[in-house]
Parts: C-alpha cells; structure tokens; sequence
C-alpha cells in the first residue's frame, strides 16, 4: 500500500518542543512511520509556519532573559551589568524575579512562548 503523508505543523511542533498534551500520540504516529519506512512530505507552507513560530518561541525566551539581566542590573547594580558578578540575591529579588516572569508570560500570546518562559 502506497501513501503520502504530510504532517502538520502541530505535529511538528508537539515533537519539537514535547508538549505532554499530544506528545504520547506524536511520537507513535512518528515511531509508526519510522517502522514502515514510509516517506513524509513537508509542504513549503508547513515549513515556513514552523520556522516562524520555533523564531518567535526562542525570541520570547531570549528576550525574557535579557530582561531579567537588565532588570537584575539595574536593581542591584545602579546599571552597570558586570557589577552582577557579586550579587546577592534575597527573598525580595526572587518576588521580584517572580513578578518579572509572570509579567513576560502574560505579554505572550502564544502558548509555546509561555511554555519556553515558564521553562526559564
């Protein structure tokens, strides 16, 4: 029996960043294929989705922890990054860092980039 496959972006994306909700049935449609040997089609749409959303997940997360060091660095080194090497964070800092995350998270509209900022 002969067919064409062409995942979605969703799949890859599951697979990509092992979201646990689909993550169980992705890796069995994955492991199915694999066994079979069968050919998968990636359409240039699918493709260029993908790449779009893995660039925007990995631009919230860099962009949240260029955040937290600005923000780091101005709280407790009067705005000059190197003086963080001595830095001792408290109680307060961690609310703080807490505050500033949550802050980020909730800017995202994308659930993955909520993921990748919860992650850090």
């Amino acid at each position: 029996m002969s067919a064409r496959i062409y995942p979605d972006v969703c799949i890859l994306l599951t697979l990509d960043f092992e979201q646990s909700a689909l993550l169980r049935k992705c890796t069995l449609f994955k492991e199915s294929i694999q066994k079979e040997n069968i050919t998968c089609y990636l359409l240039s749409s699918v493709n260029m989705v993908h790449q779009a959303i893995i660039d925007e997940v990995a631009e919230a997360g860099g962009n949240s922890i260029r955040g937290l060091w600005h923000h780091l660095s101005m709280a407790k080194g009067a705005g000059v990054p190197y003086i963080l090497e001595n830095t001792v964070l408290t109680e307060k800092d961690l609310l703080r860092i807490r505050y500033f995350f949550r802050e980020k998270i909730m800017q995202q509209k994308r659930d993955l980039a909520k993921d990748q900022i919860q992650i850090q």
